[in-house]
């Protein structure tokens, strides 16, 4: 399984920040937060669980000083097309308020992670994979 690499997460975040979003002195992101996301799915086989877990894990971890969210979602959706899944389909919904509610608990420090599991889980159904 392809997995994201730290690096791929700091430039999604880069492109996702705005302008009214730039960091004052001492506002630095925690990138141990951020690889720590993503070394917990780094043993799992299954590109929609890993997909799912990651966008909980780093939306949770707030190791960004802004966009950890949209960050998130970005990240999920790279996993599931590097792994031939389809991630623009499953998670770049306008509107996803399903998805969007649950990423604002797991920032707001909410254990969702089962559930965003299982929404991700019905969106690409088992043996959709390649």
């Amino acid at each position: 399984m392809i997995l994201p690499s730290l690096a791929l997460a700091v430039s999604l975040n880069e492109a996702v920040r705005d302008e009214e979003e730039a960091r004052e002195p001492g506002d630095d992101d925690d990138l141990d937060r951020v690889a720590g996301a993503l070394d917990r799915i780094s043993e799992l086989d299954d590109p929609v669980e890993a997909a799912a877990r990651l966008i909980f894990h780093v939306t949770f971890a707030h190791g960004f000083f802004e966009g950890d969210k949209r960050t998130a979602l970005l990240l999920g959706a790279w996993m599931l097309d590097a792994n031939t899944v389809g991630g623009a389909v499953a998670l770049m919904r306008e509107p996803d308020d399903e998805l969007g509610h649950l990423r604002r608990r797991a920032a707001r420090g909410v254990d969702v992670e089962s559930e965003m599991v299982r929404l991700l889980r019905s969106r690409i159904p088992t043996g959709d994979t390649e």
